[in-house]
């Protein structure tokens, strides 16, 4: 029976990362001794040939073969794996697909969360992107009454806590983001524009943390976390910038650099007790506002 192809071109990129140069005789082996995904059976030269095109046609993943004293496969272009997040959000959601569908006896002991699949407005907007052109839509803020029109240019689409946004801009250097699910009649132009070749969309959100850019400096934040909150801090940094700085009884201090924001400041809070801003000022004092207008509504 041949692996399920998806999980098989996950697990060989990870083998071929680790190791760099493998046989086919070692991959088999490799393969073989990992039962929870061969049970135990051979892999098949015409199975292996025929993922290495899916990986090269699909993902753009090229895994060659030189001789040099043995015939050895490796990475041609490893960079792809390191820098496009999206090749890799696709490999890993199709070998979640495939793992879930061996797994439909467990329906009733799975839970997951809802992730909206953004429907026909997904297709619209990357169809813009790929074309340069500019989208029209009616836009309604929450608490707002008012129905907007906007024409904007459509830089980079994000799902973020499940729901979809769209960045655009609108002519200028400034960027706005949208939420999908409060747009309506949704339309690309023939209006053309041009994006800056140099544009990465983890290069722009990299700069604060969650969606929204408010337009602070970078300010570095020294975070004090108590007791276990340390561990959870090292499994699951705040921020790519996140750096440990000292420890000490019962407690282990952070340093992240970064764009305050509100939403920042709201995961900061949902720490309680476990996690406090030890500087700058600026960042304390927000927490603090924060925490009086919290604290007014129970008054």
């Amino acid at each position: 029976m041949a692996p399920k192809t998806y999980r098989f071109c996950k697990w060989l990129i990870e083998k071929l990362l680790k190791k760099r140069y493998m046989t086919f005789e070692e991959i088999n082996e490799e393969w073989k001794n990992d039962r929870s995904l061969s049970n135990g059976v051979e892999l098949l030269r015409k199975t292996f040939y025929n993922n290495r095109k899916t990986l090269k046609e699909s993902f753009g993943i090229e895994i060659v073969c030189r001789d040099n004293g043995g015939y050895h496969y490796f990475i041609k272009n490893p960079e792809i794996i390191r820098d496009d997040k999206l090749k890799e959000w696709l490999l890993n959601s199709l070998c979640i697909d495939e793992h879930m569908m061996d797994c439909k006896s467990l329906a009733g002991r799975i839970l997951l969360e809802n992730i909206p699949s953004g429907g026909n407005m997904l297709e619209c907007i990357t169809k813009a992107m790929l074309g340069g052109c500019k989208l029209r839509f009616n836009y309604a803020k929450y608490g707002s009454p008012d129905v907007n029109e906007h024409t904007a240019e459509p830089w980079g689409l994000v799902l973020y806590r499940q729901r979809w946004y769209v960045l655009v801009s609108f002519g200028d250097e400034k960027k706005y983001t949208f939420a999908l699910d409060r747009m309506n009649n949704l339309e690309m132009t023939s209006e053309k524009f041009e994006i800056d070749p140099e544009f990465k969309l983890t290069d722009y959100f990299g700069e604060f943390y969650g969606i929204y850019n408010s337009g602070r400096d970078k300010t570095k934040i020294v975070l004090r976390a108590y007791d276990d909150e340390a561990y959870y801090l090292r499994d699951l940094p705040i921020h790519k910038s996140q750096r440990e700085i000292v420890s000490g009884d019962g407690y282990t201090d952070f340093m992240i650099e970064l764009r305050p924001n509100k939403e920042l400041i709201a995961l900061l809070l949902s720490r309680r007790e476990r996690l406090k801003v030890q500087s700058p000022d600026s960042i304390i004092d927000d927490m603090k506002a924060a925490l009086d207008a919290t604290r007014a509504n129970y008054s």
